[in-house]
């Protein structure tokens, strides 16, 4: 008597385990090609165990009347990039973000505050990559000896410009780029319209900007705590002065005038 239960209980298992079917990517349905899409990249995963992955609900919804909004998921993306290239600089510095279970990379901090207003410098991690822009250059032996202080300089090294972080990430790139063979970056932004002509100058590290907003429009990393007002402006002399478009074109407007009167 035990040994048929025993046969009857086997049996079931075996035939409930075989109904069970794990279905891989490749057999997702692929649907019908009658059906008009729009080709907007917005995926979704659906299934049991959401393996099928979709451009779109349409496409989905599509590829089986089983895959509506009500059983598929919507796949995280990050937040695309600001298009306005004139809001942030173009320092490739780049950061880490986490968003709704997806890791986000940004090429500064500027550029990841714009994608998300989530992504600020206290929910991001900078993700130290030297040299910058240039791979070509020699790259940094040991990063973990220098602080994490984005103050830019640029050496050349065999008819190449390399730019690093700092001073620090450069020398352990390479015992020839010294402070002496290398010189510090002053970043200038390509957008002045959110700051006023007013003349109040500000030190940044060894760069001299008009005024505080534009030292925060060319760098995010010049802000009040790490720029300095300028006092006395005769003793600025060894300071490399960044000038802004605006400033540039009334003197130079200013200059035709006078030219032109004369």
């Amino acid at each position: 008597m035990k040994s048929n239960t025993l046969f009857y209980c086997i049996s079931l298992v075996l035939l409930s385990t075989s109904q069970v079917k794990v279905v891989d990517a490749t057999e997702c349905p692929k649907g019908s090609t009658d059906v008009l899409c729009i080709e907007i990249y917005d995926p979704v995963k659906c299934g049991i165990n959401f393996e099928c992955v979709y451009d779109n609900q349409c496409f989905a919804t599509a590829a089986s009347n089983e895959f509506t909004a009500e059983t598929c998921k919507k796949v995280p993306l990050c937040p695309p990039e600001s298009s306005n290239d004139e809001a942030c600089i173009g320092v490739f510095d780049p950061v880490k973000c986490s968003g709704e279970n997806i890791e986000c990379e940004y090429s500064n901090q500027c550029f990841a505050t714009t994608a998300s207003s989530n992504f600020t410098a206290d929910t991001c991690n900078k993700v130290w990559v030297n040299p910058l822009v240039n791979p070509n250059c020699p790259g940094s032996s040991n990063d973990e000896a220098c602080i994490a202080i984005f103050d830019p300089v640029k050496c050349n090294s065999e008819n190449m410009e390399c730019q690093y972080s700092n001073q620090c990430f450069a020398t352990t790139a390479s015992s020839n780029f010294t402070a002496e063979t290398c010189n510090k970056i002053c970043p200038i932004s390509s957008s002045r319209l959110t700051c006023l002509e007013t003349y109040d100058p500000v030190i940044c590290g060894e760069c001299e900007y008009d005024n505080q907003c534009f030292a925060e429009a060319a760098s995010i990393y010049f802000t009040s705590e790490t720029c300095n007002t300028v006092i006395n402006t005769e003793s600025t002399s060894g300071v490399t002065r960044a000038y802004s478009r605006s400033c540039t074109l009334f003197l130079s407007f200013t200059l035709i005038g006078v030219i032109a009167i004369g």
